[in-house]
């Protein structure tokens, strides 16, 4: 029985490269398998949170999303699998994300990069 921790430290570095060590940990006798839309682990869904990363505004919070949250996707999450999302909004970019189109900017966002909002 192998278990599985992971600590999350709030400092500006990759999340990407600071949990590559835990990457060999994922395989079959983990219990990680895929959904039919989102990476699962056992019976939860595996997620990253965006709380640890500073963002106040739209443009940090997708800056945030393109560097850290795909960088992510791309090492635990293959194939066509949606990745799940933990959004922290700060109250600045949570206006700013319903201004004109963005929310549908937004939408596309999503699906073009696999993703989708989990909390």
């Amino acid at each position: 029985m192998r278990i599985l921790v992971v600590l999350r430290a709030a400092v500006k570095t990759s999340f990407a490269r600071d949990c590559g060590g835990i990457l060999g940990f994922l395989d079959k006798s983990s219990g990680l398998h895929h959904g039919s839309r989102a990476l699962k682990f056992g019976a939860s869904q595996l997620a990253y949170c965006t709380n640890i990363h500073p963002a106040e505004s739209r443009e940090q919070t997708m800056r945030v999303l393109e560097d850290q949250v795909l960088a992510v996707r791309d090492l635990v999450c293959p194939g066509d699998e949606s990745f799940g999302i933990g959004l922290r909004l700060s109250a600045v970019a949570a206006r700013e994300f319903l201004v004109g189109d963005h929310p549908l900017v937004f939408r596309d966002w999503l699906e073009r990069n696999r993703c989708h909002v989990f909390t």
